[in-house]
């Protein structure tokens, strides 16, 4: 398996230290822009796309049963990346997913429990969230910036802004509450809005060539919708054939 990710930050670590130390600079000056809390400290215990999942006994035992009976397949492109020790950043880069996929795929495992489930609540807790599992306000009380009363008491307030036709975020409940700071949730809700963009790790390649296969990616994208709806028909025409049968 051609790893991607390792192969591009080999090339970034290779790198004279005196063009390390300006790509650094340049790194900490964007994301000073770029991230609405300047914070930027990253704590690389806490840092969920670093994490390398654990696969189990039962995980081993559907990758085999995968790589005869369904070698295309999502899951067992996820369970060969852990056989090979690949972190999450890696699996999602290698295989052009966005982050939420992998997440999404991730969890899945979990639930199935083909993958152990992470030690760290804040790890755990970020890959619910990005596999769209959790909201905001479930994120925040499962790393313990809020309680379950608080979390009511926000719930309670948002409902009733909505009934009132007052549109406002769980975040900005929060903030309004005192219960959080922007600084807690404005770095994470940008993350997530990132995690649903697809990123082409191709530094061998052109710029056309990349530009070609995020084309290509979409399309197979528009394919799969499109057999998805027809499924969907096809399903809703045999219910209708069943139920005149019955008749």
């Amino acid at each position: 398996m051609n790893n991607l990710y390792a192969d591009f930050t080999e090339k970034i670590l290779n790198l004279p230290l005196w063009v390390k130390e300006i790509v650094y600079f340049m790194l900490k000056q964007n994301l000073k822009s770029t991230l609405p809390c300047s914070n930027i400290d990253i704590d690389e215990e806490n840092l969920y796309q670093y994490l390398c999942p654990e696969i189990t006994y039962a995980g081993k035992k559907e990758y085999e049963r995968l790589k005869i009976e369904e070698p295309d397949s999502t899951e067992f492109k996820f369970l060969d990346a852990l056989m090979n020790k690949l972190s999450i950043v890696e699996i999602t880069l290698n295989n052009a997913w966005t982050l939420e996929e992998t997440s999404q795929v991730y969890y899945h495992c979990i639930e199935e429990q083909f993958v152990a489930r992470p030690e760290n609540p804040v790890i755990s807790a970020k890959a619910a969230y990005f596999a769209n599992r959790i909201r905001i306000g479930e994120y925040l009380k499962r790393i313990g910036l809020i309680d379950v009363d608080q979390l009511e008491t926000a719930m309670r307030i948002q409902k009733e802004s909505e009934l009132a036709n007052e549109k406002k975020g769980f975040a900005s409940i929060l903030v309004d509450l005192d219960l959080v700071t922007r600084n807690d949730t404005d770095n994470i809700l940008l993350i997530k809005q990132e995690s649903k963009r697809r990123f082409i790790l191709n530094f061998n390649t052109s710029a056309q060539s990349q530009s070609q296969t995020e084309i290509q990616l979409a399309k197979d994208e528009k394919t799969i919708e499109r057999l998805t709806y027809e499924n969907n028909v096809l399903k809703a025409k045999l219910r209708e054939l069943l139920n005149l049968g019955k008749k």
